[in-house]
């Protein structure tokens, strides 16, 4: 990026340095109502840590704080929807360019306070995480964490390399990076992301001067000398005796569902373990952008950012037009995707019950064609299904045949797995064809958190869309399914069309 273009984009984070040395570095996007780690804000810290080391000699301490309500949103989703595989080597210097930066901020020889006003998920906690000192407000609703292995993702600025030394490999990976929890205040102070906790927002900026005032020296852990991991580096005999359970430990978790994050996020901690902290946030990098490439990442953003978005804002239009009692309710236990069910649910009454019927009959199908129950099951399980179709068949009082022993063999392991999600799949493409569901969001979010459709898919209709070959790819396979085991799998007319047309479902 050439200098004037640096020099337009560097509006996302203010500089003030007041008559006591103190910097406080005030993030304000200005082209949204909460910070993103976009074009603008990585153009704006370049410009802040350079002012920084040009007046290092009047500077006594950082304090990172936020205009916004939030302290900071996360990635820049659009920019993370256009990574492609052919611009791998450019994504790795950009990322690895962001973090350098925030490198530098943290070996500032300054301490740096960040000033947790709201909410810190993701990229913003991954800014937090670059300072030597972080106090949050206990403010209500606000959330703090690393969410990215729940979206097909993991930690990329930082978040994998410093939890883990911060916490340990272990602690590290379990309690914060593969559950991607969002946490509370008190919690995240619990677990120790965060260090220091008040009680209101403008307690903020006294309580991060007083923080600086008493300690005018300070590093990083990992950059002082002597530095040891918590609870081990992979070359101790007891940590490495205990390395071979971690990815057993994830296997059963998964069950073999295609997931690449938390298998990826394991990697990067590893291998950053055995390695200094520069080296482990290149590996990161490395393990992040093949992620973003990939399109399992591509199909969790778009149904856990965009389409719930889209269904959200939907739901509450319509609490607000209906008065619904059971969305309200919803909204209050269950937050956002709770309410987004509850309002496809009362809307589109039919929807769901269909989705699940469908895969039932398939499951009764399966099994009548020889498949045993243990490897529907297990088919099932390895195709991220969150809901047993066994279960879901005996709910709708439909017969399951025992195929007891082993399988008759007619039926491909591979072939079984596809019968219960192309299933599903046309017969949400014939809901939205009549109708019965209103729009694309609406289908794939309800298809997931409604019925437990895989979420690696992106819901029902995205797993068309996403399918090898797109909906043609997704067409021709139905009819070699519908030759095979029977019409219910022949593509309606109204599909074959929009293959033709090549025309994706977004």
């Amino acid at each position: 990026m050439q200098t004037q273009d640096s020099a337009a984009l560097a509006t996302a984070i203010r500089y003030e340095r007041d008559a006591h040395g103190i910097v406080t570095l005030t993030m304000d996007d200005p082209s949204g109502s909460v910070n993103l780690m976009n074009a603008a804000f990585e153009a704006s810290l370049r410009s802040v840590v350079d002012r920084l080391y040009a007046e290092i000699d009047q500077v006594r301490g950082v304090i990172i704080a936020s205009a916004k309500k939030t302290f900071f949103a996360g990635g820049d989703l659009d920019a993370l929807a256009a990574y492609s595989v052919e611009k791998s080597a450019e994504q790795e210097a950009h990322v690895d360019g962001m973090k350098h930066d925030l490198r530098r901020l943290e070996k500032l020889g300054k301490p740096v306070v960040a000033a947790i006003n709201g909410a810190a998920l993701g990229g913003g906690l991954e800014v937090a995480l670059a300072a030597h000192h972080r106090i949050a407000a206990d403010v209500p609703g606000s959330r703090i964490g690393l969410p990215e292995v729940g979206f097909g993702l993991l930690p990329g600025g930082g978040g994998v390399s410093r939890t883990v030394r911060m916490l340990g490999v272990q602690r590290a990976l379990a309690e914060v990076i593969l559950p991607a929890r969002r946490f509370s205040v008190r919690d995240a102070h619990s677990v120790g992301l965060v260090d220091q906790i008040v009680e209101q927002v403008d307690q903020l900026d006294g309580a991060a001067r007083a923080w600086i005032a008493e300690h005018p020296e300070v590093l990083q852990p990992w950059d002082q000398k002597g530095f040891k991991l918590p609870g081990g580096s992979p070359a101790n005999p007891a940590f490495a005796a205990q390395m071979p359970a971690m990815p057993a430990m994830l296997r059963a978790q998964l069950k073999g569902a295609p997931m690449p994050a938390p298998r990826a996020a394991l990697a990067a901690a590893v291998e950053g373990a055995y390695v200094d902290i520069d080296t482990a946030l290149a590996v990161e990098t490395r393990y992040f952008v093949h992620l973003a490439n990939g399109q399992v990442s591509k199909n969790m953003i778009k149904a856990t950012f965009s389409d719930l978005a889209a269904v959200s804002r939907a739901a509450s239009k319509w609490q607000s037009e209906h008065n619904s009692p059971a969305v309200a309710e919803a909204l209050a236990k269950g937050g956002k995707t709770a309410e987004a069910v509850a309002y496809i649910a009362q809307r589109s009454e039919s929807y769901l019950p269909r989705l699940a019927h469908r895969v039932a009959v398939e499951a009764a199908a399966l099994a009548a064609d020889g498949v045993s129950r243990t490897s529907l099951v297990r088919a099932a399980e390895q195709s991220g299904y969150q809901a047993n179709p066994l279960v879901q068949a005996e709910q709708f009082s439909i017969e399951i045949a025992d195929a007891r022993g082993a399988d008759a063999g007619s039926v491909p392991f591979a072939d079984v797995q596809e019968r219960l999600l192309f299933a599903q799949a046309l017969e949400a493409a014939a809901c939205l064809e009549e109708g019965a569901v209103l729009n694309v969001a609406e289908a794939n979010i309800a298809s997931i958190f409604g019925i437990g459709f895989p979420v690696w898919t992106g819901g029902a209709l995205q797993y068309i869309s996403q399918y090898e070959g797109s909906v043609r790819g997704f067409v021709d396979r139905a009819n070699e399914l519908a030759s095979a085991y029977g019409e219910r799998f022949k593509p309606a007319a109204w599909l074959v069309a929009r293959a033709e047309t090549g025309e994706a479902f977004h």
